[in-house]
């Protein structure tokens, strides 16, 4: 297993009672993590600074208590900057243990010594296709199937570096037509995807 602990901007500070304590940035957040099944005392001062706390409800889903949290604030990860903000379902719109994937797919991109197109066919929030062009990547065009469900992706899109190249086209007015208003993309939203080939 890979550790993600190149971060500088993110850290898990504690665990306990089914939620973890988080620092993003300068702003801690208590969300929920089924796989913390232990209650240990909860020392850690953040658990009483917290700036947002995601409270499960019992009838599924949850909804979001804020203390002092703005509405939206940056991350760094190397050289890549992420916008954040907490979504409906408990999200901020990154997935941080995911680094380790984009370093080692990074470092194959500007090892290949070729043109490298991504297609990310699995994006969730758009830091892999963000990390993939930071490397060098060019995007391909986009997945006909698109993504409605991408979280970060329905508000906003990730912070651009330099080497983010611009969006890809859009397709005909006949394709835009057959979108579903949902569809980030007949809305005017950007949304990422990303696969790998040799």
């Amino acid at each position: 297993m890979w550790i993600a602990d190149g971060w500088k901007d993110y850290e898990v500070l504690d665990t306990s009672g089914g939620e973890k304590l988080e620092r993003w940035g300068d702003y801690l957040l208590v969300r929920p993590d089924p796989q913390v099944i232990w209650n240990t005392k909860k020392e850690n001062p953040g658990w009483k600074k917290k700036n947002g706390h995601y409270h499960r409800s019992s009838k599924g889903g949850g909804e979001w208590e804020f203390f002092h949290l703005p509405e939206q604030w940056e991350i760094n990860y190397k050289d890549l900057t992420f916008r954040l903000k907490p979504f409906s379902f408990k999200h901020t719109g990154l997935f941080p243990e995911q680094a380790t994937n984009w370093d080692w797919f990074g470092d194959l991109i500007r090892r290949a010594n070729r043109p490298i197109k991504v297609l990310n066919l699995f994006a969730y929030t758009g830091g892999a296709t963000l990390a993939a062009a930071a490397a060098g990547a060019s995007r391909a065009p986009r997945s006909p199937a698109g993504a409605p469900g991408c979280a970060f992706s329905q508000t906003g899109t990730p912070a651009r570096t330099p080497q983010t190249p611009p969006p890809a086209p859009r397709g005909t007015k006949n394709q835009q037509r057959r979108r579903s208003p949902d569809d980030p993309v007949s809305a005017g939203k950007t949304h990422h995807r990303a696969s790998f080939r040799r």
